[in-house]
């Protein structure tokens, strides 16, 4: 906002030409006081002026848009807004100067949240122009922006860009931003995407990549998120937690559990992440998934030593048959067991297979024969019963 009032200020300083020698002398005066930070004195001289002398329409107009700036300035806003008002008002006021006014009063109705206001102040300054300057639509991208519009003030920022680049001018950062907020607020991802990518390109920054990813997730690109998030892993400058675990459900979304396993084992042995027994559990069937058989039992064991519940034991038993390791998923089952498993009947159907495949007959028929007292495994419990019978 103080930006435009400075450049409405410097307009209504190099038109002066139209001003009376007395008139102008007298607001070289208000403008001196006013710089020196006599804001109130510079007011006072103003109304002076206008009680002593019949003052033409552009000299009235010269006059009340120092009057707004003062007023500005003092943070007195809604009397700013008159004295501008006052300016657009006046039919003798000079094109640049209702230009310059007409942009102070949008800022000032946007600062005050009426974008309605604002809007139409947009509106009047577009009517006055053949072909828009890319300046004009930031202005207007902003105003729609803040009004809810996003494609439309997109649509602005679009045009403001194509219209420096054919001027063969730079493209301000803050304007690639504001399209690609845009263009994100509107939902159209892909786009911002695309918008955020010239960022990146300009300034590879953790924080620019870390935006692309995110629009790229939205996108529903997970395959361009997740190369933008690991290669930020690589280089050490992944941010915060919620990127790393991110990382991590892309890596298992996209059936990469190896990846998944190791990023996640180093985020719990640097203390990145909390080393709960969920994490430790994913841990472990990561590395399942990967097919990493020794590093899963290694994190299974740790695990249980920890947190000895039955479901624990009853995945490391698991574990252990998957390599036909009968005695250490034998003892595993039985350890399920003594913890109050849910599924007894199964268990007990699974400690009878281990043991069996163990040599260990007798111990494989007492836990049959516990299985067949419930009716779920009686049947198949008898079948080995009948079986071990059998053996000589």
């Amino acid at each position: 906002m103080r930006y435009w009032l400075v450049v409405l200020l410097l307009v209504s300083l190099g038109a002066q030409a139209a001003l009376r020698p007395a008139v102008h002398e007298r607001l070289q005066d208000a403008r001196a006081r006013a710089e020196a930070g006599h804001g109130d004195a510079a007011l006072a001289a103003l109304e002076t002026l206008t009680s002593e002398l019949d003052l033409t329409g552009e000299e009235r107009a010269r006059v009340d848009e120092l009057r707004g700036y003062l007023h500005y300035q003092a943070g007195r806003h809604d009397a700013a807004l008159s004295a501008y008002q006052a300016v657009a008002a006046n039919p003798d006021a000079p094109a640049p100067l209702l230009d310059g006014t007409r942009r102070a009063l949008l800022w000032l109705y946007y600062d005050a949240g009426r974008m309605d206001r604002a809007l139409a102040q947009f509106r009047a300054l577009a009517a006055r122009h053949d072909q828009l300057t890319p300046e004009l639509h930031v202005l207007g991208a902003t105003v729609l922006h803040g009004a809810g519009d996003h494609r439309a003030a997109a649509d602005h920022l679009r045009r403001a860009v194509a219209g420096r680049e054919a001027r063969g001018e730079a493209v301000p950062d803050a304007w690639l931003s504001s399209w690609r907020a845009s263009l994100q607020a509107a939902g159209d991802y892909r786009a911002a995407a695309r918008v955020q990518n010239r960022l990146v390109n300009r300034s590879p920054s953790p924080e620019h990549l870390l935006a692309l990813a995110g629009l790229y997730g939205r996108a529903g690109e997970p395959r361009k998120q997740v190369a933008v998030l690991e290669s930020l892993y690589e280089n050490g400058q992944l941010p915060g937690t919620d990127a790393l675990r991110t990382l991590i459900a892309l890596y298992q979304r996209l059936d990469r559990p190896l990846q998944a396993a190791r990023v996640l084992d180093a985020a719990l042995r640097d203390g990145v992440l909390g080393a709960s027994r969920e994490r430790r559990r994913r841990l472990a069937g990561l590395w399942l998934q990967a097919r990493e058989q020794d590093r899963a039992q290694a994190t299974l064991e740790r695990l249980v030593e920890d947190y000895p519940d039955a479901d624990l034991y009853l995945q490391l038993a698991r574990l252990h048959n998957r390599a036909q390791r009968w005695g250490e998923a034998a003892d595993a089952l039985g350890q399920a067991l003594a913890r109050g498993v849910d599924d007894r009947a199964d268990t007990l159907m699974a400690l009878g297979v281990a043991r069996y495949r163990q040599g260990r007959r007798a111990a494989a028929r007492d836990a049959f024969e516990q299985a067949r007292r419930h009716a779920a495994r009686r049947a198949d419990a008898e079948q080995w019963l009948a079986h071990l019978s059998r053996q000589p």
